[in-house]
């Protein structure tokens, strides 16, 4: 009887081997499809940005293709401007480049501290120190902003990505 019970013990402890291995067999192939999946995506990203087209120049000067995502690095309002301008005085028509932004009918993406809020709705945000010299820091929020009138299509963008990070956090 004691050899029968220890021969139904030992048979169970190789029934749940099997399964246990089969089980590590089956986490090791999810994985493995897993990691496919994610290089498979990583190449789709990488092809989408052989099409990059960067241009520095007047915005207004751009010839935007169909299905384009603009992205506007402009002089922050209110801040330093270039080439020695005084304070808030960049030279910049910011009135104008948000006139010209909501006409676009491709998705433009603009980088500022603020826009405002009846025309741009903020999409991103991420807070870091800025040093601008050796002594001199500050903490800034930077953002991304969109013209309202396309945030269906900022969200559209953004579900086909399915997963993969646009910006970083």
């Amino acid at each position: 009887l004691q050899s029968l019970q220890r021969l139904q013990s030992l048979q169970r402890l190789q029934s749940l081997q099997s399964l246990q291995r089969l089980q590590s067999l089956q986490r090791l192939q999810s994985l493995q499809s897993l990691q496919r999946l994610q290089s498979l995506q990583r190449l789709q990203s990488l092809q989408r940005l052989q099409s990059l087209e960067i241009s520095i120049q007047d915005y207004q000067s751009v010839k935007i293709k169909p299905c384009s995502v603009i992205y506007c690095d402009i002089p922050y309002k209110g801040t330093d401007g270039y080439c020695g301008n005084k304070k808030g005085e960049s030279g910049f028509d910011h009135d104008a480049f948000y006139d010209w932004c909501c006409g676009q009918d491709e998705l433009v993406l603009v980088s500022e501290y603020d826009m405002p809020g009846d025309r741009f709705t903020e999409v991103w945000r991420k807070k870091h120190v800025q040093s601008l010299c050796a002594v001199k820091t500050s903490e800034v929020c930077e953002r991304l902003f969109v013209p309202t009138r396309q945030l269906g299509k900022y969200r559209d963008m953004m579900s086909a990505q399915k997963g993969l990070k646009l910006f970083e956090s």
